[in-house]
């Protein structure tokens, strides 16, 4: 059991997190930003944590509003609002500069955080990320009947290819219009390492080989496994991923 901590919005929600501090105030600091309906009691946060307690880093994650142990129901929030949560964890519950973690839609966030708070990020690390997933992934794939439904009941029910059902809503799509990023140059210039697997059946691959010509730093990596899926969540996916973790801190130390 991870002791679970509260952070009060401005509005009256509470986010909730779990905060590690180095013990010698070592820096960069690493913040993980989790995936769509993600919890930060994954496999990935997990392991990074162990990371940092091993290697004396702060370290936080956190659930989004409306996951987890955060308060709202889920369907009432959107990509925007979660901007909005990860801006406020990194300002309120972190010092100095941080390296943004994100995973899949984590991804995408992580980049808009990055545009906000330049003076705040000292690297990034995305697994599988998904810059505009809401226009590219769904809504330019949905049948003109989904847009319809969508456009007059806020909302559709869809299956997932795990057999999983999910649902989509009008805000999703409309959040997702304020916050693309794939248009134009991405003004970013701090160390950047991607991680991609080729067998991703939810995030393509190519998307990430995209972002590399976006991003403006000269600094990025790109890792394509070949045998591995989205969740990157297999034991050695996490090994894999602590080691670019790893030299990504090491970069930035030196």
């Amino acid at each position: 059991m991870i002791q679970i901590s509260k952070h009060k919005l401005s509005g009256g929600e509470e986010i909730a997190y779990h905060k590690i501090k180095s013990k010698s105030g070592k820096q960069p600091g690493i913040i993980y930003l989790a995936g769509y309906g993600s919890d930060m009691r994954g496999e990935k946060p997990c392991a990074i944590e162990k990371f940092c307690v091993d290697h004396d880093y702060d370290y936080v994650r956190f659930e989004y509003l409306g996951i987890g142990d955060s308060s709202g129901n889920f369907e009432d929030f959107a990509i925007y609002d979660w901007l909005e949560n990860s801006l406020d964890v990194l300002d309120h519950l972190t010092d100095g500069p941080q390296v943004l973690v994100g995973s899949s839609m984590g991804g995408w966030l992580m980049l808009q955080v990055a545009l906000r708070r330049k003076d705040r990020i000292a690297g990034l690390v995305a697994i599988a990320p998904a810059p505009d997933f809401t226009e590219n992934l769904m809504w330019s794939q949905f049948s003109d009947d989904h847009k319809e439904q969508l456009q007059n009941q806020g909302r559709i029910n869809l299956k997932h290819l795990s057999g999983e059902d999910y649902f989509v809503t009008m805000k999703m799509i409309e959040d997702g219009r304020k916050l693309l990023v794939m248009n134009d140059v991405i003004d970013i210039k701090v160390p950047v390492s991607i991680i991609h697997g080729m067998k991703d059946m939810d995030v393509p691959y190519q998307l990430s080989m995209s972002l590399v010509d976006k991003l403006q730093s000269m600094d990025v990596d790109l890792h394509l496994i070949k045998g591995a899926m989205h969740r990157f969540s297999e034991p050695a996916d996490l090994i894999f991923l602590i080691g670019v973790i790893s030299a990504m801190m090491q970069k930035i130390q030196n």
